[in-house]
């Protein structure tokens, strides 16, 4: 469902909300994350306590840090050869843009 529908459907949703955790709950019932969650919640017009919304960001940003792998571990190749874009890497352009076979080619 796209922000549109769930905006509009969110006005039912929360007639009936009866939880304690309104971002956790929201995010959950129509498959977002948290972040998207308190957007949308503060576009209804929900009020939500300042230090909840500033923990969900903390802690939301602590895990997309833990989530990249460092560059000493990317495998062997990664760059080079081959990339997320391209299945395999031939050449670079003078500008350094690669040239090759892209994944959706293949």
């Amino acid at each position: 469902m796209k922000r549109s529908g769930r905006l509009q459907s969110a006005h039912a949703w929360l007639a009936k909300f009866n939880g304690k955790n309104i971002i956790r709950s929201y995010a959950r019932w129509y498959g977002v994350d948290k972040l998207c969650a308190i957007k949308e919640l503060q576009m209804l017009g929900v009020s939500l306590p300042a230090e909840r919304v500033e923990a969900v960001r903390f802690s939301m940003a602590r895990h997309l840090r833990r989530s990249r792998k460092p560059a000493n571990e990317l495998p062997e190749g990664w760059g080079e050869y081959w990339d997320d874009d391209f299945a395999v890497i031939v050449d670079f352009t003078e500008g350094g843009a690669p040239i090759g076979i892209r994944r959706d080619e293949e």
